[in-house]
């Protein structure tokens, strides 16, 4: 252990086949598809580039995703492992499983706002930002390890990182991304939380943009 200070790795879970780039990639927040097989390998990569960590404590919600990514990151590693739905995605309410797409065919004006301000006109039956920071925000003040590992989703860390780093939440979609596998540190120490590595790990492809 390098220092005293309390250290989280944040991984985004592994792909599946709704998190494919432009069109046609899915809203996917509730909605509960597996890792696929390219997803398994980039998680096996992951715990090749972490399996010397000393991680005390591995966190993750109750999506099959990331709880597939946190198994194959882990293998045979004897960490405890905390199951806590204050980690789970935001809710896309009537857009989940949608492309984008099928989303501006169907929700027009709907679509058009969003794009304006994503923190206040969200999806109907959608979950608010502001509560899904207070989730992550409420789970982040609880953490108790040194070294831990959570493996998370995209939008949730995109508005846990705006909080951090003091950026207003209806720009969370368009200042911040957090690429599929890979890891965000934070650093807390007598002055709070620190952003101290983002993207890292994720394929050169989706890093820059080739």
């Amino acid at each position: 252990m390098p220092s005293d200070n309390k250290r989280i790795l944040l991984v985004r879970h592994s792909l599946t086949d709704y998190d494919n780039p432009g069109p046609d990639g899915r809203f996917l927040g509730y909605s509960d598809p597996p890792i696929n097989e390219r997803g398994k390998k980039e998680a096996a990569y992951l715990h090749a580039t972490l399996r010397e960590l000393p991680f005390d404590q591995a966190y993750v919600g109750t999506s099959q995703r990331c709880r597939q990514t946190l198994d194959l990151i882990l293998a045979n590693r004897t960490i405890p492992i905390s199951v806590d739905p204050l980690l789970n995605e935001i809710h896309y309410g009537e857009w989940e499983g949608l492309t984008k797409k099928e989303i501006k065919d169907r929700y027009k004006s709907e679509w058009k706002k969003f794009e304006e301000d994503p923190s206040v006109d969200i999806p109907r039956f959608g979950e608010l930002p502001r509560v899904c920071l207070t989730r992550a925000l409420t789970w982040l003040s609880n953490v108790q390890c040194r070294y831990g590992l959570a493996v998370v989703d995209k939008t949730w860390l995109r508005l846990l990182l705006c909080s951090i780093l003091f950026i207003p939440l209806a720009r969370y979609r368009d200042v911040i991304d957090a690429k599929i596998s890979s890891v965000t540190v934070l650093l807390n120490s007598e002055r709070g939380w620190r952003l101290e590595t983002l993207n890292y790990g994720a394929t050169s492809k989706r890093v820059f943009g080739i």
